[in-house]
């Protein structure tokens, strides 16, 4: 007698039911939900030291042109008429226009930096420029590609119009950069770079700080920017990087616009002199008469 092979079935049916298959993909999604932040911080932590690295290439080559021109810095020569920054190299004006493509625009980038930056031969690689999480370029900003991520402390090399930035307020009076690179005081705690985004879409070069009694008119022209995170990156006069991770949510809410190439007006959140991220910025953004407009 033969009997007939088929499907088992019974207790001992082997396979997942529909209650154990949702239990699985609910503990898929809590992991998933748990990683995804660990994995984005990854991302940003990444593109924060990769910043960094550009900017100690950028204060390298800073202090070798110093160092090949008699101690002098690198200077940021305002046109008073309004045409142009000359010198600092950190701008790209609307020469190169919104709208071309990558290649060409990078390819403009590359050509200004190296006529324009009188440091560029130290640091030839026009990427080294931008940080990686700008991504500016994306977007039609004004009419010009936003590419250089980076200004210089107005405090760190002369502007041809000496009394250019002032500040009118009763601690007022005109911000004397320093010229030469051993002057600078303190060194360790003189920044020379930070990261912007000159709402009009390129940087022209210099960032200020103002400072004054009159409430709401302490602040810094030319909003910085925030790239990655909360942290923007600054290098300093005696060569070393930091990253500097923002507290006030007002301040950081700003300078995410900006970094989008959202336009918010030039005087950037949180310049109050009770404000700590404030304080942290006036104390690092140097100049000759510094001590004396801090009184």
């Amino acid at each position: 007698m033969t009997t007939a092979c088929g499907p088992t079935s019974g207790p001992n049916q082997t396979g997942f039911t529909l209650i154990e298959l949702l239990v699985v993909i609910a503990i898929i999604a809590i992991l998933a939900g748990l990683l995804l932040p660990t994995l984005s911080n990854a991302k940003l932590k990444a593109t924060e030291s990769d910043c960094q690295s550009n900017q100690r290439q950028l204060i390298l080559a800073f202090s070798m042109y110093a160092s090949d021109n008699r101690d002098n810095m690198a200077a940021s020569e305002y046109d008073n008429g309004g045409v142009n920054y000359s010198g600092s190299g950190f701008y790209i004006y609307s020469g190169v226009p919104a709208g071309i493509s990558q290649t060409i625009a990078e390819q403009d980038v590359a050509m200004m930096l190296k006529t324009t930056c009188p440091f560029f031969s130290y640091a030839p690689n026009y990427k080294t420029f931008h940080c990686p999480s700008d991504t500016r370029q994306s977007f039609v900003v004004g009419k010009a590609w936003a590419f250089v991520s980076y200004s210089k402390a107005n405090g760190m090399g002369f502007e041809d119009s000496a009394g250019y930035w002032s500040d009118p307020g009763t601690k007022g009076g005109t911000q004397l950069p320093y010229r030469l690179l051993s002057n600078v005081t303190p060194p360790s705690q003189a920044f020379v770079f930070v990261e912007e985004a000159d709402p009009r879409g390129y940087n022209e070069g210099t960032w200020v700080v103002d400072r004054s009694d009159s409430a709401g008119d302490s602040g810094w022209v030319d909003n910085f920017a925030i790239f990655h995170g909360i942290v923007s990156t600054f290098a300093f006069a005696d060569g070393h990087v930091a990253g500097h991770a923002w507290q006030n949510k007002q301040l950081i809410a700003a300078a995410k616009e900006v970094a989008q190439g959202n336009f918010n007006g030039y005087m950037a959140s949180g310049g109050e002199s009770t404000d700590p991220d404030y304080v942290w910025i006036w104390n690092g953004y140097r100049f000759q008469n510094w001590m004396a407009l801090s009184e």
